[in-house]
Formats: C-alpha cells, sequence, structure tokens
C-alpha cells in the first residue's frame, strides 16, 4: 500500500488547488466536501466517490470508495496511515517537517480552486446548467492541449461544483507497454461543502484495535562521484 499523499482521482481533482509556485494567496479554512468522478478512457469508464475532511493542508482525511473497494488515509502532520474499512490492518508511514510545514503553508487546497484557476489562465465562458440552475464557468486550455472547465455555486467564496477535464493524453496501459494517445474525459462533483466547521479532533486518528505495519523509509538520492 502506497502511504504517500493519496493520488487516486478525487484527490487528483483538487491537485488544482496544489500546484506549487501557481498559488494565489493561500485561504486557511477547515472544510468537508463530498466528490464523485466519473472517468472516461477511450471506450473504458470508471467511477470512484471520496469525503475529504480537512482542519489544515497537513491534517486531512480521506475516506474513498471505487468498485475495487474503500479505503482510508489520514495525513495528521508528521503522521499518514491508510487502511481499508474491512481490515483491522493498515500502513503506517512519517513525513518530514519541510513536507509538512509546505503543506500547511498552502492552507485550504480546496478553497483555491478557483483563484488559482484564473491565475492559471482560466477565462470566464458561457453559464453551465446543472441540476436546473445556471452557473458562473470558465475555461483554460493546458500546453498538452486538455480542456478544463469549472462550474461554480452561486456566493462569494467561489466554491466548485463541476471540474470538467477533456482531451486526448499519452500514456501506457501497462508497465512496459508503449505509449498511445487515448481520449480523456473526467467529471468531477462537488456537493455538500461545510466551509469554517469544527472538526472532532478524533476523525484524525485512526481507531483502536489497528495492527498498522511501518512502511519502509525512502533511500536518498544517489549522488554522483565527482570525476
Amino acid at each position: 500500500m502506497n502511504l504517500s499523499i493519496p493520488k487516486f482521482v478525487p484527490m487528483s481533482a483538487l491537485a488544482v488547488g496544489l500546484i506549487a509556485g501557481q498559488s494565489a494567496r493561500s485561504i486557511a479554512q477547515s472544510y468537508a466536501v463530498y466528490m464523485e468522478v466519473v472517468t472516461k478512457t477511450d471506450n473504458q469508464s470508471r467511477e470512484e466517490s471520496a469525503k475529504l475532511s480537512l482542519q489544515a493542508g497537513s491534517r486531512f482525511r480521506v475516506e474513498q470508495s471505487s468498485k475495487g473497494g474503500s479505503r482510508i488515509v489520514i495525513v495528521n502532520g508528521l503522521n499518514t496511515w491508510a487502511w481499508e474499512p474491512s481490515s483491522k490492518n493498515g500502513m503506517h508511514g512519517k513525513q518530514n517537517a519541510k513536507a509538512v510545514a509546505k503543506m500547511d503553508a498552502q492552507g485550504s487546497p480546496g478553497l483555491m480552486i478557483f483563484p488559482n484557476f484564473v491565475k492559471m489562465g482560466g477565462k470566464k465562458v458561457s453559464a453551465v446548467r446543472i441540476d436546473g440552475q445556471m452557473l458562473e464557468t470558465y475555461e483554460y486550455k493546458a500546453k498538452n492541449g486538455m480542456v478544463h472547465t469549472l462550474s461554480l455555486y452561486p456566493g462569494t467564496q467561489h466554491l466548485p461544483r463541476r471540474l470538467v477535464e477533456a482531451g486526448v493524453i499519452r500514456a501506457a496501459t501497462s508497465l512496459g507497454s508503449p505509449m498511445e494517445s487515448h481520449i480523456l474525459n473526467r467529471q468531477t462533483d462537488f456537493t455538500n461543502w461545510k466551509v469554517g466547521i469544527t472538526l472532532d479532533p478524533g476523525i484524525f486518528k485512526p481507531p483502536g484495535g489497528m495492527t498498522f505495519q511501518e512502511a519502509p523509509q525512502a533511500a536518498p538520492p544517489l549522488v554522483p562521484k565527482k570525476k
């Protein structure tokens, strides 16, 4: 089990708010949000959902569900835990203080999606109707040709309602297979936003009765010898 910050699809949607060097002034507020993601690659479709509860940049909990099963990941400062709810076993890892400080400096990434989207070149386009409501919408085209479209809930907080990423990507379907072009369309719906709430500190700790295996520490990079 990989104990790095989870990289499953729902979190990738929040990456817009985490891009280093692109961030507008950070916003620090606790929040909870539910995400549903549908990813279509060529003729294949995958559905996932996740609930994210975040107290600070380095203190959050993700509960993910997909056809392949469920997983819970907690990041709490220097400590990271990951396990499947059906199991009494999981993995525990340590982050370094530098990584924690960087995460904390970015505040609340979910609340940074819109300002960073605009900073990266997002322009206002025609409103999009979602669930019978016309929503303010922005769009930008990345250097790789992918088109990103962000629709917002009404209000001054500019909370994301839907993020759509569409285009052609180059990727290998399996380890060792050649790079090929694939049509990608990914839609992430954000619902049940709760901003500025008080979160129970207990959700950022694993339940009792669990057994955690320590994750191996990453090896330091090799430094070439001077000739």
